[in-house]
This record gives structure tokens, C-alpha cells and sequence, in this order.
């Protein structure tokens, strides 16, 4: 659904209870674009590294709403 979302034009923000819970997901929406071929940016903000390898840190709610206003990511996963 997030990649569908995604491919439509959509900037899409997730969030769960854990870092690792995030970074799960996170994984998973960017494995499901590579094989629909769907180019998607992802961020993950936290205070640490991000658990999903591939994302842009976002270090703060301010760097993960700008990032999705200028369309630099597509998605942005964090906790609660």
C-alpha cells in the first residue's frame, strides 16, 4: 500500500512503538519498490543512526516534516 501511495505522488509518514519495528518496515517498503520498480527516498528519523541502513537520518520531527515538504523523501518512518 505505501509503495502504491508512493507511486500515485503521495509522501507517506509511519510510525510504531520501536526503532527496530520502523527500520523493519522501512526495509520491506524498499525491497517491494525495487521489484515493482517504483524509485522511493526513505527517511527515518531518530535520535541515532537510522535501523533501516538505506535511510536519510532525520534527527528531529522539524528535519522529517521539511524533508517531506520539499519532496526530498518519499516516505518517513519514526517512533511515537
Amino acid at each position: 500500500m505505501i509503495v502504491d501511495l508512493v507511486a500515485e505522488g503521495g509522501r507517506i509518514g509511519v510510525t510504531a512503538n520501536s526503532h527496530k519495528v520502523i527500520g523493519e518496515l522501512l526495509a520491506k517498503v524498499a525491497e517491494a519498490a525495487a521489484n515493482r520498480g517504483v524509485n522511493v527516498t526513505i527517511g527515518q528519523r531518530s535520535t541515532e543512526a537510522p535501523t533501516f541502513g538505506d535511510a536519510v537520518h532525520l534527527k528531529d520531527n522539524n528535519a522529517a516534516r521539511d524533508a517531506l515538504d520539499a519532496g526530498s523523501i518519499d516516505v518517513a518512518g519514526g517512533t511515537t
